[in-house]
């Protein structure tokens, strides 16, 4: 997933850097966008803790705000590529070591994705977005195979899929409200522990 995520953003940045050109008979085009994001995001960490034959549930939740930056390049009337990179306060790489209570956090997260998008009336429209995201996060038995006691950081990659509300204020500025996956996986080690992120963020989109 790493090297896939690698791969596409160079192909973007390449898109990016590129001379435009249009394909007027299909409605093809190149226009090239950027975005901030300003939000939170819901980090759940579900499984088991603690050595046998004291093993408890365990179901961690933090609330984090966040912030991200995109550019993209909306390749058709209905279609775009994005790539983000997000950020929250915390640094995972420096997370509580002594405290098996510490809830779970990130510190970065970038991600690319494909964007369809149905307009709804002229200015409005909503929109998919579906693609992979990297990150670092840290929590209760990270980086323990054998045992759930400690707490450590780790990167990890996954699917990510959301959905948004977009209203063009004009032909440069827009909008939008989205709701996003970032990632749902069993994280591995430990084995049979699952970390899911959501967001949901404000946008401000301008298009050159």
């Amino acid at each position: 997933m790493k090297k896939i995520l690698t791969l596409g953003s160079m192909m973007l940045a390449l898109l990016l850097s590129t001379t435009p050109t249009y394909a007027e008979d299909y409605g093809i085009g190149f226009d090239p966008y950027v975005a901030v994001g300003v939000g939170t995001v819901n980090i759940k960490q579900t499984g088991t803790m603690g050595a046998a034959p004291n093993i408890v549930p365990m179901l961690q939740k933090n609330y984090q705000p966040y912030i991200y930056a995109a550019m993209g390049v909306q390749l058709h009337k209905y279609f775009a590529v994005e790539m983000r990179y997000g950020a929250t306060k915390s640094d995972a790489s420096t997370a509580n070591l002594n405290n098996i209570n510490t809830p779970a956090s990130i510190d970065y997260m970038w991600s690319l994705f494909v964007k369809p998008q149905v307009y709804m009336t002229d200015k409005a429209s909503v929109y998919g977005l579906l693609g992979g995201t990297t990150l670092r996060y840290a929590g209760p038995g990270v980086g323990s195979p054998a045992i759930n006691t400690t707490v450590a950081s780790m990167e990890t990659s996954g699917l990510s899929y959301g959905l948004g509300l977009n209203y063009d204020a004009n032909e440069e500025f827009s909008i939008a409200f989205e709701a996003l996956r970032y990632i749902n996986a069993t994280v591995s080690p430990p084995v049979g522990n699952d970390l899911t992120i959501d967001s949901y963020s404000a946008v401000l989109k301008y298009r050159f």
